[in-house]
């Protein structure tokens, strides 16, 4: 990295213009630089004594740029589609019983939407059958339930 005594103000940019550079959104910028998930691969900002926001050298953007268009080619965008075998639907009595259980173990909502990496409402929507499970999440569930998977689905559940 060169030395940030030697940099010009040309030589670095500022949020708008990695966006620019990176056919992003000022936003995504910002969300990159500062969220837990991505801020370890997002080039960390120059240290500059007076400045008001966060600047980078210009070089270090136009690089994690191409690395970024790298790997993103021969991948279509977004997320990857799910297929319904890969999601569990709940008929109306097991999700009646999965609430109650959760009501009568004394476990917010919230405590299974933060041990899952999820928003609450995600939750909800789970639990009022509007969104499938994986295994993987009803396997956490039941395990702060502490009771077995196959006690939450039955194995004629599975779709």
């Amino acid at each position: 990295m060169t030395n940030t005594h030697e940099l010009t103000v040309a030589d670095t940019v500022g949020y708008e213009e990695f966006a620019a550079l990176a056919g992003l959104e000022v936003s995504s910028i910002r969300q990159y630089a500062s969220s837990k998930q991505t801020r370890d691969q997002f080039p960390k900002p120059l240290d500059l004594p007076g400045a008001r926001s966060p600047r980078w050298e210009r070089k270090v953007a136009e690089q994690w740029t191409r690395e970024r268009e790298q790997a993103a080619a021969g991948r279509k965008a977004g997320r990857p589609p799910k297929s319904s075998a890969e999601r569990i639907r709940l008929d109306d009595d097991q999700r009646i019983a999965l609430k109650n259980r959760i009501k009568d173990a004394g476990i917010p909502v919230l405590a299974i939407a933060n041990e899952l990496g999820f928003s609450r409402r995600a939750i909800v929507q789970r639990l009022e059958g509007l969104s499938g499970w994986n295994k993987s999440e009803l396997q956490t569930v039941a395990r702060m339930l502490k009771v077995k998977y196959s006690d939450i689905v039955p194995s004629r559940s599975t779709k």
